[in-house]
């Protein structure tokens, strides 16, 4: 019997890929693309760090508001201390928290207890207007905030990069951009 036996490379096709240099190129456009974006990424996630800061501040006062509210008494919001990365008297910069003045002095006790605790966020600053190192929200939920600052760390108070907290004394709370004031 005789047997047909198929030439060893008939049917082998040309293996498909890309050569050095196609992958060399497509690497140097990506480096290109990458180099462009990251400045806009950058901002993007600066924005996104004071947001998420005006967030936490606007949701802790709403809750000290309604806890005095509740509970008839004095809520706090106490700057954390010691806070290496603070400026001044005036940066919240390492976060804050929300608990319950039995006593009236501004302080937490053993016996008061915590509502809420925020720690600061790296890259942003928030600085409180008129200076203090806590805030009490009165049982009616009168809130004496005035302005409060939140701005990418490493840069002073700028309205096209920082949000603007106002805070009326009835509790009111609203957001300003592009502004360096809270108007009426």
């Amino acid at each position: 019997m005789f047997e047909f036996t198929a030439h060893p490379l008939a049917g082998f096709r040309h293996a498909a890929g890309v050569t050095l240099i196609e992958l060399l190129v497509t690497i140097a456009l990506l480096g290109i693309l990458s180099a462009l974006a990251a400045p806009g990424f950058a901002d993007i996630l600066r924005r996104q760090r004071v947001e998420s800061m005006r967030e936490e501040m606007t949701a802790s006062l709403a809750l000290a508001r309604v806890e005095a509210i509740t509970r008839g008494q004095n809520v706090v919001l106490l700057r954390t201390t010691p806070c290496t990365q603070a400026k001044s008297a005036l940066d919240w910069d390492c976060g804050w928290t929300v608990f319950a003045d039995l006593d009236g002095d501004g302080a937490i006790d053993v016996n008061e207890p915590t509502l809420h605790t925020v720690q600061g966020k790296p890259g942003t600053r928030i600085r409180r207007s008129p200076v203090a190192s806590f805030a009490t929200v009165n049982r009616f939920g009168r809130i004496p905030f005035g302005r409060i600052e939140i701005f990418p760390a490493g840069a002073g108070f700028d309205a096209s990069d920082g949000v603007l907290l106002c805070v009326s004394g009835g509790g009111r709370m609203r957001a300003e951009r592009g502004e360096l004031a809270c108007v009426p």
